[in-house]
């Protein structure tokens, strides 16, 4: 189930990453890949909001 949820949040970071700042898109990169998956994807939707 995880790596379906991670899967899933790597395709959309790849797929909204242009729309974003850099920097934010590096850290959520960064969370990601340590495994801070919730965090990421909360990160991810309140950058998109921004």
């Amino acid at each position: 189930m995880r790596n379906d949820y991670r899967s899933t949040l790597v395709e959309q970071l790849r797929k909204y990453a242009p729309a974003l700042p850099p920097g934010k898109a590096d850290s959520l990169r960064t969370r990601v890949i340590v495994g801070e998956l919730s965090l990421a994807s909360v990160d991810l939707v309140s950058a998109l909001v921004e």
